[in-house]
C-alpha cells in the first residue's frame, strides 16, 4: 500500500508555462485504481511523459529498499518519500541527453569482484586484507553510484522525510506485569505514554509483533511504488510502439524493455521459505 496523505504536487506544465498545483490533502481521495495515473501525472510536463526518469527512480528505490531491509527493528511510522525535480525544459533535455549517453551505471561491486577473482595469488606469508563488511558491500553498489556521482540538474531526487514518529527498536519497552504495579509516570503532553522510571524509556502500547524484523510495511510500499512505475513505463512503451505505426518518424522515440536490475531485493524480502510462517506485509 502507498498512502498519498500529503501528496501535494507542484508540476511545471511546459505547454501552458505554468505550475499545476493541488491541495496537500488531495492524496487522501486517490483510489487504488487511480494511483498509476496520479503518479504518472507527476512526470508529465503537459506535452510528454518524462519516461527516461523512471529507470533512475527505480534504481534509487531498489537501493533504498536494501538499506531499509538492513535496519532491523526500525519502524518508519509517518515517514514520507519526497520526490522533486527541476521541470524546466532545458534542464530536462540536458538530463535526457545524459541518460541516453549513459544508459546504465557501472556496477562497481561487480567490477571489484571480477578483479578479485582474476587477481594473482598472493605469496605465502603475505598478510591477508580485511574482509569487506556488509556496509562496504552495500556502498560499493548502486548506493555508491548514487551518492558519489555529481547530482544532475533535472534528475528526480528522492528524500525520506518526517521522522517524528520513527522508532529504532531500542527506544521503547514492552509492557510487563510489573509495569502496571508502578506509579504512573507519563511522557507529558501528546501521546501520554507511560515511562519506565529506571531507564526513561516509554512503554509501547502496541509494540511490533516481530521487533527483530525490518519495517515490512514501509518496504511493501516501496514495492508497490516500484511496480507502479514499471506499469507506467510499459504502458508508455506500448503507446509509443502503436504511434510509430502511423508515424514512422516516431520510431526514434520508442522505449526499450525496462531494466529492473536490483528488483530482486523484493524477492529476497517477501519470499517465504518453505515451512515458515508468512509475517505479513504490515509493520508488525
Amino acid at each position: 500500500m502507498v498512502l498519498l496523505t500529503r501528496y501535494s504536487p507542484k508540476v511545471w506544465n511546459h505547454v501552458t508555462q505554468s505550475y499545476r498545483t493541488q491541495d496537500k490533502y488531495k492524496g487522501r481521495e486517490v483510489r487504488p485504481d487511480e494511483f498509476s495515473s496520479v503518479l504518472g501525472s507527476f512526470l508529465y510536463d503537459g506535452e510528454r511523459l518524462l519516461a527516461y526518469q523512471i529507470p533512475i527512480i527505480l534504481r534509487k528505490l531498489y537501493a533504498l529498499a536494501v538499506i531499509i531491509n538492513r535496519l532491523k527493528g526500525f519502524r518508519f511510522y509517518g515517514c514520507s518519500l519526497l520526490m522533486i525535480y527541476d521541470g524546466d525544459r532545458d534542464a530536462q533535455e540536458a538530463f535526457r541527453a545524459s541518460v541516453l549517453d549513459n544508459p546504465s551505471p557501472r556496477n562497481k561491486r561487480g567490477e571489484s569482484l571480477d578483479r578479485q577473482l582474476h587477481a594473482p595469488v598472493a605469496p605465502e606469508g603475505t598478510k591477508p586484507t580485511l574482509r569487506r563488511s556488509h556496509s562496504e558491500d552495500l556502498l560499493s553498489g548502486p548506493v555508491a553510484a548514487r551518492s558519489s556521482r555529481r547530482r544532475k540538474r533535472g534528475e528526480v531526487q528522492i528524500r525520506l522525510v518526517d521522522f517524528a514518529h520513527t522508532t529504532t527498536g531500542s527506544d521503547w519497552l514492552p509492557y510487563t506485569p510489573r509495569t502496571y504495579e508502578t506509579e504512573g509516570v507519563t511522557s507529558g503532553k501528546g501521546y501520554q505514554a507511560d515511562v519506565d522510571p529506571d531507564t526513561g524509556l516509554i512503554y509501547a502500547r502496541f509494540p511490533p509483533h516481530y521487533p527483530d524484523q525490518p519495517d515490512r510495511g514501509f518496504l511493501y510500499g516501496l514495492l508497490n511504488l516500484a511496480e507502479t512505475l514499471e506499469k507506467i513505463w510499459n504502458e508508455e512503451r506500448i503507446r509509443r510502439m502503436k504511434a510509430s505505426r502511423d508515424d514512422p518518424t516516431a520510431v526514434v522515440n520508442q522505449l526499450p524493455p525496462l531494466s529492473t536490475e536490483g528488483k530482486e531485493i523484493f524477492d529476497e524480502i517477501f519470499s517465504i521459505p518453505e515451512g515458515e510462517d508468512d509475517l505479513g506485509m504490515i509493520s508488525t
